[in-house]
């Protein structure tokens, strides 16, 4: 899945439980361990704030950085 601004304001539109669903599939695809339980209303509140005020270029930062450390070169 191509991560970008429309994608975020699609995701952040559903419901907590698909969104959590989402998130977690995505984590684990970039090798990242999520809980399996959903996070309480007040930290998925503020989860959708965050992605709400993502630039694209945010994105395209945060995507460079997860690349680096799943290739291994982000450690030490």
């Amino acid at each position: 899945m191509k991560i970008d601004k429309k994608t975020l304001e699609m995701l952040s539109a559903l419901p907590d439980d698909k969104l959590w669903q989402m998130i977690s599939v995505i984590a684990s695809t970039s090798g990242v361990r999520l809980p399996q339980s959903k996070p309480d209303e007040k930290t998925m509140a503020g989860l959708r704030c965050a992605v709400s005020e993502l630039s694209d270029g945010d994105i395209d930062r945060a995507t460079k950085i997860f690349s680096k450390y799943k290739e291994g070169k982000g450690r030490g």
